[in-house]
């Protein structure tokens, strides 16, 4: 018995000094912190403004192109091409839709009375409003808590950011094909003032 007890300090020994010691107690990671969830009051985005003309004097009628444009079947970057038109060429512009991708923000320093074609919507400083399309003369859509705004003058904010939109343009060739581009840069004749 004693030749066995020789032998199994023996075994400890000589596992101690090769690093053989039995796993230390594994210790618990603390579970990773989770981020608190990010507040979100804007809008469902994309935010679609269809019918919209967004800029002052903007208007759906002839337009030329001023350089060649490919229509799209439909209003998808990955759509297939409905028709081709040269440079000077006519159509007619027959509605658009803007699509905002971000909204703008403004975020109030003060407590104010937001005046809207709606009627005043009060507000405590801190909270946020949301740019989406600019209607012309100074005055921009937006969505304020629960819902969209209209006529609202921005001459009295100072936006932190501005919107990023895209507006899709639905335009009739001659032939009476119709299409969508997202191109109405390419177009004269959009503005009825100029």
């Amino acid at each position: 018995m004693r030749r066995d007890a020789i032998h199994l300090f023996s075994l400890v020994t000589l596992s101690a000094a090769l690093g053989c010691s039995s796993p230390a107690p594994q210790q618990q990671r603390p579970a990773p912190a989770t981020p608190a969830p990010v507040r979100y009051d804007g809008p469902p985005l994309p935010f679609e403004d269809v019918g919209a003309c967004p800029f002052e004097g903007c208007t759906y009628r002839q337009w030329t192109t001023n350089a060649r444009v490919k229509v799209l079947k439909e209003r998808s970057d990955d759509a297939p091409v409905a028709f081709e038109l040269p440079a000077g060429a006519r159509v007619t512009a027959l509605t658009g839709v803007v699509v905002t991708v971000v909204p703008g923000i403004v975020e109030l320093r003060d407590a104010v009375e937001v005046e809207t074609a709606e009627g005043k919507v009060p507000m405590k400083a801190g909270e946020v409003f949301y740019l989406l399309t600019y209607q012309g003369e100074g005055f921009t859509k937006v969505w304020i808590k629960d819902g969209v705004r209209t006529g609202v003058d921005l001459s009295r904010f100072k936006p932190k950011r501005g919107a990023t939109a895209i507006w899709w343009v639905q335009v009739r060739n001659g032939r009476g094909q119709v299409g969508w581009t997202r191109q109405p840069d390419l177009f004269d004749g959009k503005d009825r003032l100029g």
